[in-house]
């Protein structure tokens, strides 16, 4: 068995956080004595082996009406000289928003024999829905449907990012041999409760101060400008010790500029994009971590969302919107005050955690101490357990 990691956005490595679970996949396969490839379809050919990855760059023209075509048949017959027998497509990393190019790119490996794993991290048409783009109901929606379907019935293996995930897609009538739900871990090595935010907090003058962290991609299904702009307006009234330490990128990332500015208050942080590597430093600079999600579509109710195991693996209490995922994926940890999705619910939500705000931490930092169940070392050998396992039945 060999298997090549597919990108048509070009390779970064060493590895961001873009494609680091790739990467953590790519180990364990290789750690088992399975060769890896990371296969990128650009403009040039390459070929390089480092930490025992080999990195490929097969050529392609940049003709509108072939590309697609001698793509797909330039990469098969790559895996089929190299003898590699699974296609592993990170759905971020590989045609994101193209699903009918890719469903073409995806009949041409399979019809070679090659197997397919499709690494579903935010499944397209749930996010597009999420964010605003595609609306639910319309023509479109339906189209992307039917192509969504036809791509999993095609794949097979397909990676989601929570068994809550892969629940609601067996009961809406894919094959439940082909899904596996699993939350993908954090790394422990990067993510461990020693980490200390003293220093970040001395240099932003915050030491004595109650510190209220918000982190990610800004994006809609994130309540930026319903929630988040109205915590920091209301933020000195309420808690008038309090600083709302913020970083992040994205579409709305004018609404936190705007709160930076000290237009709606004088303490908000912004801390602009942080590297992943300095995110457990932010973290534990932080009292209490805020991770709220829209409650009214299937991306937010059932995504597991890093940021709160993130914050749980630095020892540090987190106020998250509950959705089915804190049911099933998350519902033994510790440290959470799960709430709703309304500006009421959560501000009530950390008005109870600054409270009690010893124990809370008390049962964070327990959590960090015991956080294998949420580890990569654990949840990555099942993910490859599961490729080889779909590989084995489908000979």
């Amino acid at each position: 068995m060999k298997v090549a990691f597919i990108f048509d956005v070009g390779i970064k490595y060493p590895p961001d956080f873009n494609n680091i679970k790739c990467y953590y996949v790519s180990k364990e396969l290789c750690r088992r004595g399975i060769s890896v490839t990371w296969l990128s379809i650009g403009e040039k050919v390459s070929f390089q082996v480092d930490d025992g990855i080999k990195f490929v760059e097969i050529s392609v023209p940049r003709i509108r009406f072939i590309r697609l075509l001698v793509s797909a048949l330039k990469a098969t017959a790559y895996c089929r000289k190299e003898r590699i027998t699974v296609i592993y497509a990170d759905d971020w990393l590989f045609m994101r928003r193209r699903l009918l190019s890719k469903l073409f790119f995806q009949f041409i490996i399979r019809i070679s024999g090659i197997f397919w794993v499709s690494d579903m991290r935010d499944p397209l048409l749930d996010f597009e829905i999420a964010i605003g783009r595609v609306k639910e109901g319309s023509l479109s929606y339906f189209i992307k449907r039917i192509e969504e379907l036809l791509f999993y019935s095609l794949s097979t293996l397909v990676i989601l990012p929570s068994e809550a995930y892969a629940r609601l897609l067996s009961e809406q009538g894919i094959d439940p041999k082909k899904l596996i739900g699993i939350f993908r871990g954090i790394d422990r090595k990067l993510f461990t409760p020693n980490t200390s935010g003293h220093k970040l907090r001395e240099s932003l003058g915050i030491n004595n101060s109650f510190v209220i962290g918000w982190f990610g991609i800004v994006q809609k299904y994130r309540l930026i400008d319903e929630l988040l702009a109205s915590i920091a307006a209301n933020l000195e009234r309420i808690f008038p010790d309090a600083y709302l330490l913020i970083g992040g990128k994205g579409s709305r990332l004018e609404s936190i500029t705007r709160l930076a500015n000290g237009r709606a208050s004088n303490r908000i942080i912004y801390a602009g994009t942080i590297p992943y590597n300095k995110m457990p430093e932010y973290i534990a600079a932080c009292d209490v971590l805020l991770c709220p999600v829209s409650t009214k579509n299937r991306f937010s109710l059932f995504s597991a969302w890093l940021k709160i195991a993130e914050a749980l693996a630095v020892g540090h209490p987190v106020v998250a919107t509950r959705t089915f995922t804190s049911y099933v994926d998350f519902k033994d940890l510790r440290g959470v005050v799960w709430v709703g999705s309304t500006y009421e619910e959560f501000l009530n939500g950390i008005k109870w955690a600054r409270q009690n705000l010893r124990k809370i931490s008390e049962e964070a930092m327990k959590q960090a101490s015991d956080f294998h169940l949420y580890s990569i070392d654990r949840n990555i050998p099942r993910i490859v357990n599961a490729i080889i396992k779909a590989v084995e039945k489908s000979f």
